[in-house]
């Protein structure tokens, strides 16, 4: 029996790096629209850390979701702030 091996994110071919990072940024915007901001914050985090050094083009993409991320979490609690004292 052949034993399949990991690749690592240096050695996966380029193509399917960024389909796979647009999946995964996909999934990421979506746990932050569940609510789940924190956990997609930090998934993001992760997979920049991953690609920052030889995939930084992917890495710049993560970099724009987690401020995505971080902006709209910041606007939705501002907004829920000035609802509690100003309601």
């Amino acid at each position: 029996m052949q034993e399949h091996k990991m690749k690592t994110v240096e050695q996966m071919p380029k193509d399917i790096l960024v389909s796979l990072n647009r999946l995964f940024i996909r999934s990421v915007l979506e746990l932050g629209n569940a609510g789940l901001n924190d956990m997609a914050c930090r998934l993001a985090g992760e997979g920049w850390a991953l690609l920052r050094h030889d995939n930084s083009r992917e890495a710049e993409r993560l970099n724009g979701v987690l401020h995505s991320l971080t902006r709209s979490h910041c606007q939705s609690t501002r907004t829920r702030t000035e609802e509690i004292y100003n309601g």
